[in-house]
């Protein structure tokens, strides 16, 4: 479909070790970063307080993972790692 600008995301780097370093400059596993909404400037933002289990999701398919929502402030719970996936040349 079409989207609009309520698609778009600004992905931040928080921490880069030797990022003035072109060898190391790589979205790693490590690199911590925060999304940030382009259009409301609210960041992504998680907490364990709503972890998805048996009491809140009965047999679900979310048990273990975290709900998202978004906030108007940065703070440890809008910073991520990912785990998985391609890393990417900045």
């Amino acid at each position: 479909g079409e989207g609009d600008t309520g698609d778009n995301w600004k992905l931040e780097c928080v921490h880069r070790e030797d990022a003035g370093n072109a060898q190391h400059r790589m979205w790693e596993s490590t690199t911590l970063v925060r999304i940030l909404h382009v259009d409301t400037k609210h960041w992504l933002s998680s907490s364990t307080k709503t972890k998805f289990n048996q009491s809140n999701c009965p047999n679900c398919p979310l048990q273990g993972e975290l709900e998202v929502s978004g906030t108007n402030s940065n703070s440890d719970a809008t910073m991520f790692r990912s785990d998985d996936g391609a890393y990417l040349r900045l």
